[in-house]
């Protein structure tokens, strides 16, 4: 059978690993293994033009608001987005766009390009959901949910990564849910044959990962710890990505690893291996690779019910969930119930890591990508 040729569209190189924390390049690569030709059509690249007129944008802008522009929801990038790929597309056959995360890039595309577009969540979704959208302008908040608005109208079919986003579009966007698919996400990191030489004794090691200390729960993740040890249990906190605002005896900061370097790729591949759990109860997540990394290592998640994160992480199947409101006194008495029986603990590992394979690995979007290029080229020549 012909190979779908899919034109790979966004404002990163998904040849760079280190974009979007490396899910560009683990899309790319299960594209390619859902019998399709990528054709790499990114990064889109903006004249000095279009930098020239944003700068003027911005500057017309302050006159009426102290507030700021989301410069990636703007019609002046949907133009000059258009612009590009009439340049970039020349001598190139695509049977199929792919724009992940590339909303407003994509609508004003030639309509004979059928789009698929994915992503862990829409901004009308994430506006009312991070707080860091409240720098935005109410005219450039407008702007962008327009521009979403007519990105998921001209889409063919829509990959959303969690129930919480899929919910969200069917209900806020109305009429879409025939375009939508909902897939995992693998892990954006090489991972383990087999979980079987990991050890479930103490001292019981937990893995903390993340950028941000705050929104990624680090303050609750310290008193649960210190709770834990109060009940008797000797503790190691690992520590990757940002640093602690404090220093502890049982805790050991690594700092930020670039899974890109071979020697910080070894460390992290060797700290999840050594972990028996991941604790990162984010106060906001639309998805969480960490988790699903974290099941293929056949570590526990310990997470919050926030956003796509009960899409990835099961109750009592690779991890637990817990409310926003939780105090550590909650995480602390169920972790202690697992901690008291190492064969739970086992079990709960091994369960993780069946999860993984069965519900989270990348070739499950594969599949799911290939029945979509089946169905949208069926369609085509109906």
């Amino acid at each position: 059978m012909k190979k779908f040729k899919v034109g790979y569209y966004c404002l990163h190189n998904p040849e760079n690993k280190k974009a979007w924390s490396g899910t560009h390049y683990s899309m790319m690569k299960a594209i390619e293994d859902a019998d399709c030709e990528v054709v790499n059509l990114s990064p889109i690249l903006y004249p000095r033009s279009y930098h020239r007129l944003l700068a003027v944008y911005n500057k017309i802008h302050k006159l009426f608001s102290d507030k700021l522009i989301y410069e990636e929801f703007t019609f002046l990038s949907a133009i000059y987005s258009a612009i590009y790929f009439k340049k970039i597309i020349k001598n190139k056959e695509i049977d199929i766009l792919f724009c992940p995360a590339a909303s407003a890039q994509f609508v004003f595309l030639p309509s004979r390009f059928p789009v698929i577009f994915f992503n862990d969540s829409t901004f009308d979704q994430l506006k009312n959901y991070y707080t860091n959208f409240k720098y935005f302008s109410n005219y450039s908040l407008n702007i962008s949910s327009l521009l979403q608005k007519l990105a998921l109208k001209k889409a063919s079919k829509i990959i959303l990564s969690s129930n919480w986003a899929k919910d969200f579009v069917v209900k806020h966007y109305k009429n879409l849910e025939h375009k939508i698919v909902l897939s995992s996400l693998g892990a954006n990191m090489e991972i383990p044959n087999s979980i079987h030489q990991k050890k479930y004794n103490s001292p019981f090691v937990f893995l903390f990962v993340g950028l941000n200390w705050e929104r990624k729960g680090g303050d609750l993740v310290l008193e649960t710890v210190e709770n834990l040890q109060k009940r008797g249990f000797k503790i190691i906190l690992n520590c990757v990505g940002v640093k602690p605002p404090v220093e502890k005896e049982y805790m050991v900061y690594h700092g930020f690893l670039d899974k890109t370097i071979a020697k910080d790729a070894l460390l992290l591949n060797r700290l999840y291996s050594e972990s028996h759990f991941l604790f990162v109860p984010s106060r906001a997540e639309c998805y969480g690779i960490v988790f699903s990394e974290a099941s293929a290592y056949g570590l526990v998640s310990i997470a919050s019910n926030t956003g796509g994160i009960p899409s990835v992480v099961n109750e009592g199947v690779n991890g637990f969930l817990f409310s926003l409101d939780a105090p550590a006194e909650d995480y602390a008495k169920k972790i202690e119930n697992i901690l008291l029986s190492p064969n739970l603990l086992k079990e709960l590992s091994l369960r993780a890591r069946e999860f993984y394979e069965n519900n989270l690995d990348w070739h499950i979007f594969s599949e799911k990508f290939n029945q979509i290029c089946q169905d949208i080229m069926f369609k085509s020549k109906s």
